[in-house]
């Protein structure tokens, strides 16, 4: 057992070493564009879909109060999103998402 656990915390020593080390300049370029190419074609291979997204929404400057709960229909087709305000707290509503007082955030 004092063998296992000497290699173990060997082990970690070796690894926070290696998690400590810099890549070089060359390989930071490579794996920064590699990523904005990523973010740059991610819509591109979003799916159609559909779903309901539930939110509880609170006044912090009130200690937490809840305000209110929200189910919100979210759709993506051909690249674009829409939101769809379907209910305030359970009960159906005609109102629009933008019509609604306090902070609400839409995608592209």
């Amino acid at each position: 057992m004092p063998r296992l656990f000497m290699t173990a915390c060997l082990g970690s020593l070796l690894c926070v070493a290696a998690a400590g080390q810099k890549p070089a300049p060359d390989e930071q370029k490579r794996t920064i564009d590699a990523a904005r190419e990523i973010a740059v074609h991610y819509t591109n291979k979003l799916p159609d879909f559909i779903c309901n997204e539930q939110v509880e929404r609170s006044n912090r400057a009130s200690g937490n109060v809840k305000i209110d709960r929200l189910v919100i229909q979210l759709s993506y087709f051909g690249q674009r999103e829409k939101q769809k305000l379907i209910s305030i707290n359970g009960s159906p509503t005609t109102q629009t998402l933008g019509s609604l007082d306090g902070l609400t955030t839409v995608g592209s």
